[in-house]
């Protein structure tokens, strides 16, 4: 089986976001790993902090967005991918904030 990296952007703050070699036209706000439709799934999920990002922005009537970044990986390629993007962001080198 096959995975990938995805992020989901905030459609309500356009800009010009990079992400070490990665770059993105709307704020991401979180990094996850997925197979199949879990990039479509991640959006329902019942995880407080992230549904609650989601909702707020979908009532200010604005689109989550999703992206793949990374794809093709096998599982252990894939968890020290999140596993890294997400230490990154934790250095406070962004002047966006990944929630997971």
């Amino acid at each position: 089986m096959k995975y990938y990296i995805y992020i989901l952007l905030d459609e309500s703050k356009p800009g010009d976001y990079k992400f070490d070699d990665l770059s993105f036209k709307f704020e991401p706000f979180y990094v996850g790993k997925g197979t199949g439709n879990r990039i479509i799934n991640t959006l329902y999920d019942k995880k407080t902090f992230k549904s609650n990002k989601i909702k707020s922005i979908r009532n200010k009537g604005f689109n989550i967005l999703s992206e793949k970044v990374y794809e093709n990986l096998e599982n252990i390629e894939s968890l020290n991918l999140e596993k890294e993007n997400y230490k990154i962001n934790r250095q406070k080198r962004f002047t966006f904030r990944i929630i997971n």
